[in-house]
């Protein structure tokens, strides 16, 4: 009976049953998960997702597009050196079969084999890892780059986008 006055004793004023119900809707919305995704929902979203990457031509024509852009660059040109090859790794599937055939008393006959395809979706075989080829150095020529903080500039935005060290890069005047 004394837990009951007690009870009635902390509820009996209107403030403390405020701070209570306040307590108990705090602890309700850290218990409840709002706004957490179905983990099935986030693995398909992860699979189908295809990361691109432009090609070795389409890469220089983008950097020439946005370096021409720049506010005093003038005319430009890029070329863009690899120093090694894409490389694609496919999906396997490997499927083995064993059959051992007995005749008689002292004869053992044991066939394995084991046959390995490349896994298809549609047409096209799946792809589990894409590796970028590696790049060996960029060279950007440009009108504008006479002036020593333009050509800085150029030289940082290559940097930045290939994701590259400033010594791979040589900005050189157009003329």
């Amino acid at each position: 009976m004394e837990w009951k006055a007690g009870i009635k004793k902390l509820f009996g004023k209107k403030n403390n049953f405020l701070i209570i119900l306040i307590i108990i809707i705090g602890i309700l919305l850290l218990v409840y998960p709002f706004g957490k995704q179905d983990s099935s929902a986030e693995k398909d979203t992860a699979e189908n997702t295809v990361q691109t990457q432009p090609s070795e031509k389409e890469l220089e024509k983008r950097l020439e597009e946005i370096l021409g852009k720049v506010s005093g660059v003038g005319d430009v040109s890029v070329m863009v050196v690899y120093s090694t090859g894409g490389e694609k790794t496919l999906a396997y599937e490997t499927n083995e079969e064993t059959r051992e055939t007995t005749s008689g008393q002292e004869e053992k006959d044991t066939q394995e084999k084991k046959q390995t395809q490349a896994v298809l979706e549609g047409d096209a075989p799946v792809i589990v890892k894409e590796t970028y080829p590696e790049i060996q150095g960029v060279i950007v020529a440009a009108e504008g780059a006479g002036d020593a903080k333009l050509k800085l500039d150029i030289m940082e935005a290559v940097k930045t986008v290939l994701g590259i060290d400033s010594y791979k890069v040589k900005v050189l005047k157009k003329g």
